[in-house]
């Protein structure tokens, strides 16, 4: 795809996948998705982006898994998750970032997991990690 791409999903209810995979972005991406219940996929995989990246995912009602990897990013990345409850599995791995990396996880409470592995880092590299709380009464 040649020039710039911005993509905007809401999954609504169910159990809903939003995948992109072996894609080559020949400009910027901008991509914003919403997963609307529990059980949701959202999955980047082998692609190839030229310009900047700019991916939000916001897994609202939780127990979402998001597997951001194999991945060649040109330039600089940003990359921001946001979980609302349940137990999220987010998977950044085996990525090449050339520029700044700004990669940032929310969780929002459940038993979340993040993992950050095998990744070509070339910039400066900002990672951020909230898992949470949990209240006992």
């Amino acid at each position: 795809m040649k020039g710039a791409f911005a993509v905007d999903t809401d999954l609504g209810g169910g159990a809903n996948s939003m995948i992109f995979e072996e894609n080559d972005f020949g400009g910027s991406l901008i991509a914003s998705n919403r997963s609307g219940s529990n059980g949701e996929l959202f999955a980047f995989t082998e692609n190839r982006v030229a310009g900047t990246a700019e991916l939000s995912v916001a897994m609202v009602n939780g127990d979402t898994t998001v597997a951001i990897s194999e991945n060649d990013f040109h330039r600089e990345a940003y990359i921001i998750l946001v979980g609302a409850g349940g137990d999220d599995d987010v998977m950044f791995d085996k990525n090449t970032v050339g520029g700044p990396l700004k990669l940032a996880f929310s969780g929002a409470g459940g038993a979340d997991m993040f993992v950050v592995d095998g990744n070509a880092l070339f910039g400066a590299v900002d990672i951020f990690a909230d898992m949470g709380a949990t209240t006992t009464r």
